[in-house]
Parts: C-alpha cells; structure tokens; sequence
C-alpha cells in the first residue's frame, strides 16, 4: 500500500508540474504556393502571451562572421554584452587590462548589421579592477550592470540612470565574504524575484546573490560547490518550460558542465559533464539559447575556436549534438554574446589578438509577409520564395513557464492565383451581391461560404442572411496550377430600419416659426441609416431631425424615408390647421464684456407685446433690448413676439461676447535686463479661450519715452534705473486691457579694455579698464578663448584680429566689448656703416623695411660703450675691436623689434705734422711736413681764398693776407681709415702779451726750495726769452731768462734754477716779475708769496709820482683792505676799500692826477696791521 501511494502521489506531482506549462500547438496546411494567403489557426491551451516567427531556424545552420569593427582598445576584454534600449541597439566590453580599466560602448544605432561607434567612457570612479564578465538589467526605466570585478574580488553595481550612453556611477556591493577571483556572472528573474550567480575561479564554487523584487536592494548571498570544475568562467542558465538549467565553463580541465535546479533557483543544483560532446580547448564564455522549441548553446574557447551544441527539443535531458565552428581567422577571444533581433539571430565576439569585433550572422533571409506577430490570432501569412518554412510559436504563462513548438511548410514554386472580394448591401432578408476579383485570370474553381451554413460555387453569388449580425465570409479558389488561394472578409448584415418621428406639441402651430420634428426611427447600431423628409411631397432634408418653418396656414403633410444599403421604410403625418404668425427678428453687433449692447428689433407683422431675454439672467419687455453682459461666452439671446391670434413667435439668435484680455507680462533676469543691452519683455498674458491676442502697445517709461508694438520686444534703457512700464493688450475682436507694472534695469559692467602694443609672437597684454563689479571675464581673442583678468595672448602670425572681452556682473548683467586689433607684418631690421675706424665718427644708416608699419623711433646700443638714436647716427669707437651693434626699431603701432650685428673697428692712424713757422707777418710762407708713422696717403687742405691743397708729403704754402688759416692733414691707412690733424697759421700784427698765472714753492730735500712758475702766452705770436725777475723780501733781487718758444695761448711751466734757502734766509716774501719787451699788459706779470703770518705791504711806485700810484700787497689768507692818503696838514685826500682779497699778491692803481704836486702820505690798514708810505708828486 505506501509504495502504491508513492506512485500516486508522484503522478499527480507530474501532473501539476506538466499543468504549470501550456500546451502549445497550431495547425496550418503542410504545403502552399507561392504569395498564398495561408490561415494559421493557434490551437495552444494554457497560455498568456504568445510569440509568432514565421522565419525560425536561424540556429540551425552554420554563421558567417565579418569585422564589425577594428579598435586598439580591445586589448583585453573577456566578455560582450549587447542591448537594446530606446530602439537602438549598444554593446559593451571592458577592458582588464591596466592600461588603464577601461568601460568601451558599441553604438550600433537600430541595426546590428552597421559599423558601431566607439566610445571610450575610461574608468568610473576608479571602480574596475580586472574585471572580468558582467550583465545588464533594466528596471523601471533605469539600467543598471553588474560586474564580476576580479582583480578587486567584489562585485560592483552600474547605475547608467534612464540613459544608457551616460557614464555610470558605481556603487561597491563588496566580496560577501564568499567570493575568490570572480569571473562569469549571470541574471536569473523568476516570477519577480532576482537571482545572481557568480563563478569563482579560485575555488569550484558558484555564488548566489538574492536580490529579491529590486536589484537596488542588498542582496543575500550563498554559495554552493560545482564538483568536477576548475577555475569557472562564463555562465549561462536558461528556463525549459517551468525549470531552470544551466551550462558552466570549466576553463582550467577544458570541460562544460551542467546545473540542474530541478528544486528552483533559490536551491543548490545537480551539477555534472556534458559528455556526448568533449573536444573543448580552453572553454571561456558560454551562451545558452532557445529557438522555435530547439536548444543550443554556443562555448567561445581562449584560443579562438566556437562551439556549437544542440540539444534538441530538451536541455534539461542533457542529450545532444555537438561541433567545432572553427576560429574564423581568430587567435585568441574569450568573449561571446547571442541576441535575436525580430526573426533573425547575431553573434558577437572580439579578436584579442587583431583588436576587432567580430560579428556572427546566419545565411538566411525571412521572406514572409510578416516576419513576427505577438497575439494569440496571427494574420494570414504569404511567403515570397519557395523552400520549406519553419514557423514557431512560444506560449507563455504569467509566472514566466513556456513552451515552444515548430512547425515546417512547404512552399512551391507554383503561384497561387490572386483573389479578393467586395459585397454590396448590408440588410438581413434583402439581397447582397458578392463580386470576386482576380487579376491573373486563371481560376477554375470557386468556393464560398457565408458563415451561416450556406455556400455557393458561383463566380459573383448573390446571397440573403436571414439574421443580422457578422458573418467571416470566406473564399476558397483553385488555379488551374492546382494551388489554392483563400480571400475572407467579415460581413456585417443589419435589420430593416423602421422610420417614425414625433410632430411638434406647440398650439397653436403658426407660421413664421421654426418648429422640430424629432426622429424616433429604430435602426441596428451601426447601420448608419440615412434620411429622407419630404414636405408636401417635396424634398426638404436630408438631416436626422428636422427643423422646418411653416411657410403659410395650411394644412401641411410631413413624410419620413429611412435607408440603408439594400432596403429602406417610410411613414408620413398631418398637420391640419396653421396660423398666421408675426415674423420675429432683431440685429446686434457681437462686443466685448461688459460693454452695453444694443438688441434692435426687426420683427414682422402685428404684435402686442415683445418679450427679451439675454442669456444670462436679465430680461426686457421694450421693443428694442440693451443689455450689458458680465462675463464673455455665448448666450442665446431670444426675442418673443405675440399677436392676438395667441402666437407667439420666437427668434433666437447666438451672440458672442468677447473676453477682454488679462495683460501680464515679465522682465527677464540679468543678463536681459540691463542698460545698454536689449533688455527682454516677455508678454504673459494668457490667450483667451474665445479669441486671439492681435495687438500689445509697449511704454517703457524711460526719458526717451521708448515704445515697441511686438508681442515680447527687446528694449535698450541707457541708464540703470527702475522704470514704470505699461502694457495694452488688444485681441482680433477690439477688445482691450492695459496693466502697469515696476521694472528694474540693472547696471551692465564696463567690459572697454586697453592693451600694449600686438606684435607677432611677442606677448600682448589686455586689460580690463574697470573691474568693480565684475566677478568673471571671458576673452575671445581671435579663436583663443581665455577667462583669466588680465591675459596674455601670443599672435602667431600679421592679420587683423577680432578681441571681445565679455565681463560678467555680479548682479548677473554681461558688458561686451570689441576690438580691432591690427597685428603687422613685422619690419625686418637691418643697418649698414661706413668709416669704421678708431676714434672717427662711425656712420650708421637704418636699412629696416618696415612696410605698412613705419618705423618712428630707434635706439642704437654700441656694445656697452654708447647708445644713439636716429635713422643714420653716427658714433666714435675709442679702441679698435669687434663691438656687437644692435639696433632696435619702434614701429608706428608700438611694436620693436631688433637686429644685432658685429661692427669691426680698425685702428685709425695717427696724423702729425710740422709747419714752420705757423705766426708771422704777411706774406708768411710755410713748410709742411708729414711726420704720421703709417700713412700710405696724404691730402693737405687750406681754407684759403683758393682752398688749396697738396698730396705731397711736404708742402709750401704762402699766405699774403693778414688771418688766421687752417691747415688739414688728412691721412689713410692701409685699413681705408683716415685721419684729420689740424693747425692754425695766423698771419697778424704782432700783439705781445704774458701773463705770470702761477708762483708756488716747492720744498726739497736738501733744505733748499724750488720756485715753480707757469706762464701763458696770451699773444698772438710765439715768445721767447722772458726775462723772470725774483725778489726775494726785498733783501735781493735776481734774473732768469726763460729761453723756450710759446705758441699762442700756450700755457707754459717751468722750475727755475734759482733756488732759496727759506728758513735760513728768512725771507718774509717772494714776487717773481715776468720782463718782456713790449708787453702790452704788465699788470698780470707780477706774482707774490707771502712767507709771513700777516701782511707784508711793499712801498709805494713810482716815487715820485705824477699820474697813477702803484701800491701792492701780499696777503697770507683771504681779507680785506683800506687805503688812505693824506696831505701834508693831515687832510684825508683819498679813501679805498678792498673786500674778499684773494691769498698772494694784490695791486690797485691809485689816479692822483687831481692832487696838487707835494708831500703826501699813503696809510694802508688791513687784518689788523697798518702800514704808511711817504711819496711825493711831482709834475
């Protein structure tokens, strides 16, 4: 009995197991022709959602592989996953190598089949660390990845957001304490609970992340072994119907092994060996796949070679086929990825070794009418081609359990015959007439039937429903090719419709006034009926209600058609007695609220009494109505009129009152609300629901009283300020409005700027003249952008640039300013010089070409002897030798520019020469002789009254003329160097005169002194023999000829011969008296010493005297003096006074040529000592 019971128990198990998977089926012809209209008819029970290919089989042939993309980032990129998001498909890999980590997106836009963009997204937040494999997963408009991130041994979590092509932020969920070296990773949802399943290759263990209903929660984690594996990599984990399996990749033994979780995700799986296929080297990713009921898996090796297993209708039996693909020209790639994009398959993979992504397509093309359809009811589908055609179908439950199934058809290459068909009619008892349509022409059979048990063999039938409702009419024709065609329609037949209408319930009825006859024909919805009134037996309208005035008082007779396609019924009133009745009317003027209308009656006939009502309440009895209407809209305004006769007649007319509009406007923010800019006005008011905004008047209140007609105008103010701006709204009915409001212009900064010279590839300076409230700049100088203050531009080349300096207030406003800055064509610099010898005036010449730029100044520097300016400068160089020259020009725009240059200076010679004599009387006659030690030529030069000159090197020149004459000597040397040696000849008549300039004493060293005197020939002749005069305290008196010859203005020292013996000797002074014959000024031949501490006061001369005393005295230091004379009764006579007297001798001259002849006395008084002299006049 129990093991009765455990067979039962498992049975009904299986029966549960089985009752959570639909069972799929559909049935279609096995065979067709081609462009035949084949009915699928889905015979699936259990099912939710269902999936249609009608191209399957893509898996089942072998792929072709092309490059899709060639990139030096795919260095190292272990795995590939691609997605479809927004309509546009994107792959991702990373690359593991630290070169650095790098996230690499694929943008393939909305094919598979075009050259993606690549796109280097680096490293986010420093996050990859040998990354491995990874998976995305969409959730509530959000994707996200997860990344089995090896080098860091923790998985990372990818948040891209609602974009995909964002670069992510990262988030680190941590090892789990479970994890070593994870490598594959793969996202199971089952039923709306997330499952994560990690490969470690460190150990043969696979982790499990439970994230329950949200991959943003913290996931649960667990770990269970795989026996058999080493070092796991890629992982893939597939549904068959209700159960999960999955395939590992067992890289370090070369083997794949299977997970079965026959108990659920959330329970450790069986695991084993896929056996019936072996021949695996090196197996890193792996993708497990279904496709129309079929199961395939496809094992990328390390080494290059594809592997492709197939498992038939069932994974989980672990039964199968496999084969190796080959490596299709690649040497090394670790990653694969699978999708299906509408009915066809893709593979994709990356050639490590040539850094290409390799793209897998299947040789197949889907020629079906529709490729794909998801419903449960498929359209008819038509193929193009002849072949056999898989069609699959996948049910699926709610839960997520599926099932697929695949069926084939044969398609011949036969056509099938066109056919289609159209009906006339659509009322049930009534005839519809079917017409078939057929191009081709060769139809030999056709076969209809109408969906209520009748059919009919014609080619055109015409057919009665006995019932209304739908009816699939369908036809069936066979060609005479034997292939068959199917047309169907839905056909839908209506009941007769059966007319009636109500008369109007007014008494009593009258004429001119509209009265409503209403419709109360029954008819099948949607039949449509249309509609015939006929009054009096004419046509009056076509409408479902009629409307209609009584033209005069008679009996009138009112009929009702009603129609639909294929029949029709009628019924027809009376009305008997009509009276005559006012024609009421009135005219108005549509306006806007609240305005006062003017309602003006118009009416007809002869009336008692009028009656108005306006639509919103208020009411007249006047003839003609006014009223004022509060609110815009539409109102009925009605007019009764009433004649004794008991009519009353009505007239209701529609009037439209306009809304006024509500203005507002708005001031945008700075930067658009400033001075000196176009400040932005934006019109807010919003448009009525009645009419349209046609017109606005702007007043912008400013001094210059600023107005605009635009709907949102720009206004500049020229001073910052707040100004009351007003705003009239006008709309296309008239109506107006006006508001007023306060708007502030803020301050736009000064952005004027200044800047030094620009000159090519020399640094240019700009500067912001005014920083207060500025808090940013931005330059744009030619196409250079800068943000500093004050930049710093090089201009590479001569052109005219265009600088605008944008500064950024600080209460939000822009200054911008512009200018033209003019870069030259750079002057080329260059100098020539001529006479470049020692000690003459080097010539200097600027040879600068300067173009449109001139040159205005320029600076000469000479080495660091000297400096000039000019165009041509001219300078003496004191010593032969190589001097670096620069010359540096200043051009009209400020720019300079220099060239240096090595001046070589060559040693100018010395020119000398004699000429004897060079004074005398006329005619004097001279001799020249050049005495210069290294001339090789001689010019000699005269400025005569003939300029004369000479090349011999001596020379007589005679000169008759009184004057003085230069004489040149010019000389050139071997170098080319000359130089100019100068004397002059004086022809005079003789004027003597030597003057005593210096007397000084100096002591030797045996005791004795030395007198040292300079003499200077202020004549205008040569001197010689001067007779020098010593006197020394009057004690002696001694002479000494001076013997050598001085020129004119010579100045001349000499040390006499004569010595002293001061000490021994003395002497209280010493005076030296130059004596030349003739001299004609004796009064400067005269120098003193004085060896004493006062003053030494000498006597008197000549005594006697007749015209002029001589008194002189020798002053030891600066002092005054006065002298005084009296006559012999001791009268006063003469007075003098003498102040700041320099050291040494002194002489006055004093005139008595108004005294009488006698004895007289001279006093002199200076510093203290008083000294007198007797003289005498005599006459």
């Amino acid at each position: 009995m129990m093991r009765n019971l455990v067979v039962i128990v498992g049975v009904l198990a299986g029966i549960n197991g089985l009752a959570q998977c639909p069972i799929t089926d559909f049935s279609i012809d096995p065979t067709g022709c081609l462009d035949q209209s084949l009915s699928v008819v889905n015979n699936t029970t259990g099912a939710d959602s269902y999936e249609w290919d009608f191209c399957s089989g893509d898996l089942s042939l072998t792929p072709n592989s092309d490059v899709a993309a060639n990139s030096s980032l795919l260095f190292r990129t272990r795995a590939i996953r691609v997605i479809r998001s927004g309509g546009n498909w994107y792959g991702f890999t990373i690359d593991q190598a630290n070169s650095p980590y790098r996230l690499i997106r694929f943008d393939f836009g909305n094919d598979l089949l075009s050259a993606p963009i690549i796109t280097d997204l680096g490293n986010p937040m420093s996050a990859l660390n040998g990354s491995y494999d990874f998976q995305f997963y969409e959730e509530s408009g959000n994707w996200f990845a997860l990344v089995a991130n090896s080098g860091g041994n923790n998985i990372l979590r990818l948040n891209f957001g609602s974009n995909i092509k964002s670069v992510p932020t990262v988030q680190n969920l941590g090892t789990f304490g479970l994890l070593t070296t994870p490598n594959g990773i793969e996202i199971v949802e089952d039923e709306g609970s997330l499952s994560v399943f990690v490969t470690n290759s460190g150990v043969s263990e696979i982790t499990r992340l439970d994230f329950g209903s949200s991959i943003v929660n913290v996931p649960t984690a667990s770990s269970f072994s795989v026996p058999g594996g080493a070092t796991l990599r890629g992982i893939s984990i597939i549904k068959e119907c209700n159960r999960w399996f999955g395939l590992v990749a067992s890289y370090g033994n070369s083997k794949v092994l299977w997970l079965d979780f026959d108990n659920g995700l959330n329970q450790t799986p069986q695991s084993g060996e896929i056996t019936f296929f072996t021949s695996y080297n090196f197996p890193a990713s792996i993708s497990l796949i279904e496709d129309g009921g079929e199961f395939y898996s496809f094992i990328q090796s390390a080494l290059g070679p594809l592997y492709k297993l197939s498992f038939g209708a069932s994974v989980i039996d672990k039964n199968g086929t496999g084969v190796n693909l080959g490596n299709y020209g690649v040497t090394q790639n670790f990653a694969t990825e699978w999708v299906k994009d509408i009915s066809n398959w893709y593979g994709f993979s990356i050639d490590l070794g040539n850094r290409k992504l390799i793209r897998y397509t299947f040789p197949t093309t889907c020629e079906a009418s529709q490729s794909i359809y998801q419903g449960a009811f498929p359209p008819q589908i038509k193929y193009t081609t002849s072949g056999v055609k898989k069609i699959s179908l996948k049910a699926k439950t709610v839960s997520g359990n599926s099932k697929s199934i695949t069926k084939s058809i044969t398609i011949s290459a036969l056509p099938a015959p066109d056919i289609s068909f159209n009906s006339q009619n659509i009322c049930a008892n009534n005839d519809v007439i079917f017409t078939s349509e057929n191009i081709s022409g060769d139809i030999t059979d056709y076969n209809w039937d109408f969906d209520d048990t009748n059919t009919s063999m014609a080619q055109d039938p015409v057919h009665q429903f006995a019932v209304a409702g739908d009816f699939e009419v369908k036809l069936q024709v066979t060609a005479s090719n034997g292939c068959n065609n199917l047309a169907r329609e839905t056909v839908t037949i209506y009941n007769e419709p059966v007319a009636d209408f109500d008369l109007p319930s007014a008494s009593p009825i009258c004429t001119n006034q509209d009265y409503l006859f209403n419709n109360t024909t029954s008819f099948d919805v949607g039949s449509n009926p249309s509609w015939q009134w006929e009054i009096n037996g004419t046509p009056s309208s076509i409408v479902e209600d009629l409307t209609y005035e009584i033209p005069t008082a008679t009996m009138q007779s009112i009929k009702l058609i009603a129609s639909i396609p294929g029949c029709s019924s009628e019924i027809t009133k009376t009305i008997n007695t009509v009276e005559d009745g006012p024609l009421a009317d009135f005219s108005f003027i549509n306006d806007c609220e609240d305005k006062s209308i003017t309602f003006t009656n118009t009416t007809v006939g002869t009336v008692t009494g009028y009656s108005w009502g306006f639509g919103d309440g208020n009411t007249s009895g006047l003839t003609d109505g006014t009223n004022t209407f509060d609110d815009f809209g539409t109102y009925d305004v009605t007019l009764e009129a009433t004649n004794a006769a008991g009519c009353i007649n009505t007239s209701v007319q529609e009037i439209t009152i306009y809304s006024k509009p509500q203005p507002d406007f708005s001031l945008d923010l700075p930067p658009f609300s400033c001075n000196g800019s176009p400040s932005q006005f934006n019109d807010l008011t919003p448009n009525p629901t009645d009419s349209n905004l046609d017109s606005w008047a702007w007043s912008f209140g400013d001094a210059q009283s600023g107005t605009a007609i635009s709907r949102n105008p720009q206004y500049t103010y020229t001073d910052a300020a707040q100004y009351n701006v007003n705003l009239d709204v006008t709309t296309n009915f008239g109506c107006t409005a006006f508001v007023q409001k306060m708007v502030t212009i803020s301050q736009t900064p000064d952005a004027s700027f200044s800047f030094n010279a620009a000159c090519i590839n020399q640094a240019t300076s700009f500067t912001p003249l005014s920083t207060s409230g500025i808090d940013s700049w931005q330059w744009k100088i030619g196409t250079s952008t800068y943000n500093q203050q004050n930049p710093t531009h090089v201009f590479s080349n001569s052109s005219t640039y265009n600088v605008q300096l944008t500064a950024n207030g600080t209460n939000g406003c822009i200054g911008v300013a512009s200018q033209t800055v003019n870069v030259p064509v750079p002057s080329t610099v260059d100098f020539g010089f001529e006479n470049n010898c020692t000690g003459q005036e080097t010539q200097f010449t600027d040879l600068t070409i300067s173009g449109t730029d001139p040159v205005i100044s320029r600076l000469w520097q000479f080495g660091s002897i000297g400096s000039a300016t000019g165009a041509t400068p001219s300078f003496t160089f004191p010593s032969a030798g190589a001097y670096p020259t620069k010359l540096t020009v200043t051009n009209e725009s400020g720019c300079s520019y220099s060239t240096t240059k090595i001046v070589n200076i060559a040693q100018s010679p010395v020119a000398t020469f004699t000429a004897t004599p060079q004074t005398g009387t006329p005619p004097l006659t001279v001799q020249l002789s050049n005495t210069s030690a290294s001339s090789i030529s001689q010019l000699w030069s005269v400025n005569d009254s003939n300029n004369s000159s000479s090349t011999e090197k001596t020379a007589s020149f005679t000169f008759d003329k009184l004057g003085e004459y230069v004489v040149d000597l010019t000389v050139e040397d071997e170098s080319g160097c000359t130089t100019v040696s100068s004397k002059i000849i004086s022809v005079i008549i003789p004027a003597l005169d030597i003057e005593l300039t210096h007397l000084s004493v100096m002591p030797t060293a045996t005791g004795e002194s030395n007198i040292l005197l300079s003499l200077t020939n202020k004549s205008n002749f040569p001197v010689n023999n001067i007779k020098a005069v010593i006197d020394i305290s009057g004690e002696a008196l001694i002479s000494e000829t001076i013997t050598a010859t001085i020129q004119p203005n010579e100045v001349y020292s000499q040390i006499l011969s004569v010595g002293i013996i001061g000490s021994k000797n003395g002497a209280t002074y010493l005076c030296v008296e130059l004596v030349v014959d003739g001299d004609a000024n004796i009064q400067n031949n005269k120098k003193c010493l004085n060896n004493d501490a006062g003053t030494v006061v000498m006597a008197p001369y000549p005594n006697p005297v007749s015209e002029n005393l001589i008194l002189e005295w020798i002053s030891a230091a600066a002092s005054s003096a006065e002298i005084h004379i009296f006559d012999p009764t001791g009268r006063k006579v003469y007075k003098d006074e003498f102040f700041d007297l320099e050291p040494g001798l002194n002489q006055t001259s004093i005139s008595v040529s108004l005294l009488n002849p006698g004895m007289y006395y001279v006093f002199f008084v200076s510093e203290g000592i008083q000294r007198s002299f007797p003289f005498v006049i005599r006459r």
